[in-house]
């Protein structure tokens, strides 16, 4: 087997190439989000979900945005596709626990200690949670989005997707920057 041979690696390279190449001319916020929504998408499709996490068989998988939603309607063109047979559904969620999200991208917007307080309100599994403050993985994050020389990165939280049940793919490791952070406690 050819390193970095699989389907899924191309398809995630190949969305980002194709983003960034677009012939829209478009502004650099739109862009970092036309990027990090292709991102969630492919954060999705490389992560093993706990077993539990679905309903039933063709249960949808949610997507959902807490706090001041930077995507608009780049994240709602994902409603469009389906991940391993779930059709994706786009949510703009206000309380944590009124609601069902298997993705949760908490906005740079929300506080720090109110991200403390939405870990507190999910449920113990099953949902896989990005965010954007610096100190999202220490608080308990499962993926960190970063700009770095204008460009998109990302850390992975191994130890906190491990502890909540998922498995991340080998492939979404080898292009992200390992961390493992145990969530700190504040005094």
């Amino acid at each position: 087997m050819k390193k970095h041979g699989s389907l899924l690696f191309k398809s995630l390279i190949l969305g980002v190439i194709l983003i960034w190449t677009s012939p829209v001319i478009l502004n650099a916020t739109t862009r970092e989000f036309q990027v990090k929504a292709a991102f969630i998408y492919n954060f999705a499709r490389l992560v093993k979900w706990p077993k539990g996490t679905f309903i039933d068989p063709d249960a949808p998988m949610s997507f959902c945005v807490f706090g001041k939603d930077p995507f608009g309607p780049l994240l709602d063109a994902l409603a469009k596709e389906t991940i391993r047979g779930r059709q994706i559904t786009v949510k703009r969620v206000k309380d944590i626990k009124e609601t069902s999200c298997h993705v949760l991208y908490i906005s740079k917007s929300v506080e720090e200690e109110r991200i403390e307080q939405v870990f507190r309100e999910l449920p113990p599994f099953g949902v896989l949670t990005i965010g954007e403050r610096h100190s999202f993985g220490p608080l308990g994050g499962h993926i960190h989005f970063m700009m770095e020389a204008n460009k998109v990165r990302f850390h992975v939280n191994l130890y906190a997707a491990e502890k909540d049940g998922f498995k991340i793919s080998s492939k979404l490791l080898r292009i992200a920057r390992v961390v493992n952070t145990e969530p700190f406690e504040k005094k």
